[in-house]
Formats: structure tokens, C-alpha cells, sequence
């Protein structure tokens, strides 16, 4: 990792997001909020607020429909869109043949 404030020039070259790297978090805050000057004013409630008013934009009075694999991501991407529209919203379940037996 490197800093230089003069010239607000940051870098990484690991993994400050896992919890074993030692002073992972403070580097991604300096990297963030010195670096990059963004204002740490964010909660993961302002993210789903944005993003269901940006489904909610997208949509209008249409309505959608959201494939489930079973995973973490498509499950919280149908999450958000339910959120946002409700039932404009169908969900599918496509089974890939990758899901466990049970």
C-alpha cells in the first residue's frame, strides 16, 4: 500500500477487506475518504433506499420478472426489486443442475 497526500495519489495491493489484513479497514477509509473525498454519510439503508428508487424509476407501471439460481445475489437482487414494486414483480426459479441435493 502506498500514500502520497500531496498529490492525494492512494494504493492497495491486497485484500484490505478481509478482517486478517492488518489495518485493512483504515486503508480503505483513507483510501476513501482522503483519496477518493468521499463524505463517510452512507448506511447500508441509504443504499437500498437508492437502489429501490432507481428500480422503482426504471420499472414505471410495468412489470418485471427475476430469475433465482438459488444464490446470495439473485436472491437480494429479488429482494430489492420486490421492495421496489412489489407485485409487478414474478419471480422464476431456474434450476441450473448446480444446487445441492435436499
Amino acid at each position: 500500500a502506498f500514500e502520497n497526500d500531496e498529490k492525494k495519489l492512494y494504493g492497495v495491493q491486497y485484500h484490505p477487506e478481509v478482517l486478517h489484513s492488518t489495518h485493512g479497514q483504515q486503508v480503505l477509509e483513507h483510501f476513501l475518504y482522503r483519496g477518493a473525498g468521499i463524505e463517510p454519510n452512507w448506511t447500508t439503508t441509504n443504499v437500498v433506499e437508492e437502489q429501490v428508487a432507481l428500480i422503482r424509476e426504471q420499472v414505471g407501471d410495468k412489470r418485471a420478472i427475476c430469475g433465482l439460481s438459488g444464490g446470495v445475489d439473485s436472491a437480494v437482487a429479488a429482494a430489492l426489486v420486490q421492495k421496489a414494486i412489489g407485485s409487478q414483480l414474478t419471480c422464476v426459479y431456474v434450476d441450473h443442475g448446480l444446487m445441492r441435493k435436499g
